[in-house]
């Protein structure tokens, strides 16, 4: 979606050629983009393939949430943006709803 905007966008301005040799001019934006194509997504890969490896997959899957949590937090702290209520509450939901899906109940 944001690759279709940021063509159409260039295209309309006639600045196609500069969007697409970005990555071979600029090499900071090169760096971000290896960063996150090869860095974060084969990290992640496999911690996720740990995790379902010593806690299975259902409970795994449950701890996906908690990105989001982690997202709203960095977003506050590194970006200054604003922590509302609606962000509390929803943290709160999302932490509620990891730990009620990985209680383990003894009956």
């Amino acid at each position: 979606m944001f690759v279709t905007l940021a063509l159409t966008e260039e295209k309309l301005n006639h600045n196609l050629t500069s969007l697409i040799t970005l990555p071979m001019t600029d090499t900071a934006f090169l760096t971000a983009v290896l960063y996150q194509a090869i860095g974060s997504s084969v990290l992640a890969l496999f911690v996720s393939n740990y995790a379902i490896a010593k806690v299975g997959v259902n409970r795994a899957a449950s701890f996906i949430g908690i990105s989001t949590v982690v997202s709203i937090i960095a977003g506050v702290l590194f970006l200054g943006e604003h922590f509302g209520g609606y962000q509390i509450i929803g943290a709160v939901i999302i932490i509620t709803g990891v730990y009620l899906a990985n209680m383990i109940i003894k009956i």
